[in-house]
């Protein structure tokens, strides 16, 4: 029998039981409302024990569950959510119901007291098809990515191995439940090592601190700005301890940061890469004294990863090239089933869009995208992550971001900073021009308080390069 994990959100106990029974009363709800559940049901999950539970009643039908969030706005995707699909609604969230009746999609919202059904009979959580997420939308619209129950489950056990996470261990809960990275790295992580959660509905640094000092989570995945966050912000008392392994599943963690986290609560920040598509590719799994807060890790056990055009001839350890990746718990296409287009793939290896370079003992360190280069006025093509990386080693720059501004000759080179010092962007164009060749040089550098993300927490091409021609505010 499988019972949603043990929750502790606001302060309050929310035993297994409790949660067991919802989720069933809220299964018998939608059997009734859906006596023939379409192969696609859609939802929006919120990080509270309402969304924990109806993830498990969702689990319990046939097909498969669309991961939604609670912006209506970002509900678009190529190709589109199907009209027969409908939308379930937690009751706290049911202001949402006109938005998706506005789309075509029927909106169910559960009571907010359901009655569970007498026993269990019929009631088998975890036996969905398995989920549909969407690629980030950074150079269109977000693509549907379908991952099995097997892939989801599988790629949680994994990673939960190679981290050394043990049964009845604690997650820290603070990434959203609207994707499938929030959903894998906290509830699939705490279904297969059947551990507990300390669950917040917003990321706020003080109830994270609080958690800490609990002593009773041995996991934390969060995002560099989490990690940075904690890292700087004021305390009242010494800092608590950290839980023992905080993993940042982002390619890439900033020095300052790193070391920031590190010197506070004595624990290193564990960098990851993955995708919507792969789940965790690579993870730094090693000792806490081995961690390389430069590389994305090493690939986890069971996936492969090499670096080169082709699989076939990989490039010599030191030498960039394209990611490839092979692994057993890769999703199952894009799109939504029962339609499902497969991924492009070279003899079982799937290629990504990022160049990196695997060293000597297989750990990776990401240098770009393929996607995002350009050639410059120069003629010369150019990698934005050299230049992101160039700039990121000034004391002053939190992060930046790199872009091409088409123009008569062609394209300059522009780049956004984010920074809380303003430092003056002649001297960061100077700083810049000192690690780079003349052709990768930006032209235009505007030093921005926090750089424009989306709702994925990816940085918005759009609105950056807006910024850079100076169309909106600092």
């Amino acid at each position: 029998m499988t019972l949603p994990p043990r929750l502790v959100f606001k302060g309050q106990d929310w035993p297994a039981e409790t949660l067991d029974a919802r989720a069933r009363g809220w299964w018998a709800e939608l059997r009734e409302a859906l006596p023939e559940p379409p192969p696609v049901v859609a939802t929006v999950l919120p990080v509270h024990p309402d969304g924990v539970a109806l993830f498990f009643a969702l689990s319990a039908l046939p097909g498969a569950v669309v991961l939604l969030g609670e912006d209506p706005t970002a509900w678009r995707s190529a190709p589109p959510l199907p009209p027969d699909a409908p939308i379930v609604l937690p009751p706290g969230l049911g202001a949402l119901a006109a938005a998706a009746e506005a789309r075509g999609h029927r909106a169910i919202t559960l009571s907010a007291e359901p009655a569970p059904p007498p026993g269990r009979a019929g009631y088998e959580p975890l036996r969905f098809g398995g989920v549909v997420g969407f690629t980030s939308g950074s150079t269109g619209l977000p693509k549907p990515v379908f991952r099995s129950t097997a892939s989801l489950i599988g790629a949680a056990q994994v990673s939960a191995e190679s981290q050394g996470l043990a049964a009845g261990d604690g997650i820290i809960g603070a990434l959203p439940f609207s994707n499938t990275h929030g959903v894998g790295a906290v509830l699939a992580t705490s279904i297969v090592i059947r551990g507990h959660i300390g669950l917040m509905d917003r990321f706020d640094h003080r109830s994270v601190l609080a958690l800490f000092a609990t002593r009773h989570y041995r996991y934390f995945p969060c995002t560099p700005l989490m990690a940075e966050l904690l890292a700087r912000c004021a305390l009242a008392g010494p800092p608590p301890p950290a839980p023992e392994v905080c993993r940042v599943s982002a390619g890439h963690t900033p020095g300052h940061v790193f070391h920031a986290f590190k010197a506070r609560f004595g624990v290193p920040l564990r960098s990851g890469y993955g995708s919507t598509e792969s789940g965790v590719i690579t993870a730094d799994y090693g000792p806490a004294e081995a961690v390389r807060w430069s590389t994305a890790g090493r690939a986890l056990p069971g996936i492969d990863v090499c670096v080169g055009d082709e699989p076939s001839r990989p490039a010599p350890a030191g030498e960039a090239g394209r990611v490839w990746f092979r692994s057993a718990i890769y999703m199952d296409g894009y799109g939504f089933p029962p339609a499902l287009e497969p991924r492009e793939q070279c003899d079982g290896w799937w290629p990504t869009g990022d160049i990196g370079v695997l060293d000597a003992d297989g750990y990776l360190t990401l240098t770009g995208r393929l996607d995002a280069c350009f050639k410059a006025v120069s003629g010369q093509l150019v990698n934005p992550a050299e230049i992101v990386e160039a700039l990121r080693r000034h004391p002053d720059v939190a992060d930046a971001a790199v872009f091409p501004l088409a123009g008569a000759s062609g394209s300059s080179i522009g780049a956004l900073v984010e920074s809380a010092a303003a430092p003056d962007p002649g001297a960061l164009r100077s700083h810049a021009a000192a690690l780079l060749p003349p052709w990768a040089r930006p032209h235009t550098v505007r030093v921005v308080a926090a750089l424009p993300r989306n709702a994925n927490g990816k940085v918005d091409r759009e609105r950056s390069v807006a910024l850079l021609a100076g169309e909106g505010p600092r």
